[in-house]
């Protein structure tokens, strides 16, 4: 760790126009090692010195959602405040707000803005589908999250596609991809998820 702070601060400070890049390296370097609470701090003292650093609190916010949301929150709005048109914000805080509360129907007026902005973009589509999931429109979920498979054939967003088609009694189709996800990603955390999915009484 040491090592890597000391090489880091080197390279900011010999190009200094390219600090922000350094730092969120460091940050992301010290969460993939498990070292998130030192992330977060980096990232506190470079916002206190330049609080209106979008790309700084976007990390922070995404470090800090699963865990403390609240705080992660603010990070978001501050972030909308500045950019309000900010597809990658929209779409990430209408995503959290999914996963983490029941605000499913803000979460999908953000989701819905930012798929407006990026109508292309596999995980705005994903989110999509996965919030109207919530708000139990079934076949409407399933039309987006189809796409989204189509475009990023990826465990997490299978296994979304097949919550949405085994709650809409389409248990065949739900079961097909299950098999393909679980060959093809068997530790994957996402493939547990769906086999859970499966096993809910119809």
């Amino acid at each position: 760790k040491e090592k890597v702070v000391q090489i880091t601060h080197q390279f900011i400070k010999t190009f200094e126009e390219n600090q922000t890049t350094y730092v969120l390296m460091l940050a992301d370097w010290l969460n993939k090692f498990s070292m998130k609470n030192d992330a977060i701090e980096l990232l506190n003292k470079h916002i206190t010195l330049t609080p209106d650093n979008t790309d700084y609190l976007y990390a922070r916010a995404t470090y800090q959602e699963a865990t403390n949301f609240a705080v992660a929150e603010k990070d978001f709005k501050r972030i909308l405040k500045l950019k309000p048109d900010n597809a990658v914000v929209l779409n990430a805080y209408g995503y959290t707000l999914t996963i983490h509360t029941t605000r499913y129907q803000q979460a999908y007026a953000l989701i819905k803005r930012a798929l407006a902005i990026s109508p292309k973009d596999p995980a705005t589509i994903d989110s999509m589908g996965w919030v109207l999931f919530k708000l139990k429109r079934y076949p409407e979920a399933i039309e987006y999250l189809s796409q989204a498979y189509i475009l990023f054939d990826d465990p997490e967003v299978a296994s979304h596609l097949i919550a949405a088609l085994a709650s809409n009694n389409e248990r065949d189709k739900a079961t097909e991809i299950y098999r393909k996800i679980s060959k093809n990603h068997p530790d994957n955390k996402f493939v547990e998820q769906a086999r859970k999915s499966l096993e809910k009484p119809e």
